[in-house]
């Protein structure tokens, strides 16, 4: 097969004589190797979609990071 994603449509009828089809999604590496198999189509040139947004959590953290300095500078002038 040459390199790029291709499509196999399988065609069948079951025991029950009820048609059924099915659609494979392959890509083909450039070793000729499949390195995309599934029965969801892949979509061209776009990583997975993994991880959160993170940057409210990193607000928040340095929030509370600066919360707890003002406690504990104010907490070493009163003990002093």
């Amino acid at each position: 097969m040459t390199p790029g994603q291709h499509t196999l449509t399988l065609d069948a009828v079951g025991v029950d004589g009820v048609a059924r089809s099915s659609v494979v999604y392959i890509t083909v590496g450039a070793e000729g190797t499949a390195i995309y198999v599934s029965t969801i189509e892949a979509e061209a040139g776009d990583l997975a979609a993994t991880g959160v947004d993170a940057g409210p959590l990193e607000l928040l953290a340095l929030m509370l990071l600066g919360v707890g300095t003002v406690l504990i500078r104010r907490r070493n002038r009163t003990a002093c």
